[in-house]
């Protein structure tokens, strides 16, 4: 299962969306971008969550038989799937038409 204390990338659409766009516009095909405003770990997310919401909350770990439990909808294992991938490949799948985000400022002179 996906590493509790691996960050993740989040985007800030309103914020940061304009200046992805504008990378994937000007590179080359087939270029991808990960876009990421921001990398956190799931227990620094929950840790904000809640603060926010003034509701207590922890992280537990689990195995894969728990984490599926009785799941109808095949969510969980889809999830359980996702999280197999990442662990192994990372959030590209080491594809090398991706670019990270800090390589978009330095491609593109970008702050």
């Amino acid at each position: 299962m996906f590493p509790i204390d691996a960050a993740v990338p989040y985007i800030d659409v309103e914020k940061d969306t304009g200046t992805y766009v504008h990378a994937l516009i000007k590179a080359p095909a087939p270029t991808q971008v990960l876009a990421v405003s921001e990398w956190a770990t799931p227990q620094q997310w929950l840790e904000q969550w809640s603060q926010i919401t003034g509701v207590p909350s922890r992280i537990e770990r689990a195995d894969f038989d728990q984490f599926k439990g009785d799941d109808p909808t095949g969510f969980m294992g889809m999830m359980l799937e996702t999280s197999g991938f990442m662990e192994e490949l990372g959030f590209t799948g080491r594809d090398k038409n991706i670019l990270m985000p800090e390589e978009v400022s330095k491609c593109f002179n970008w702050q």
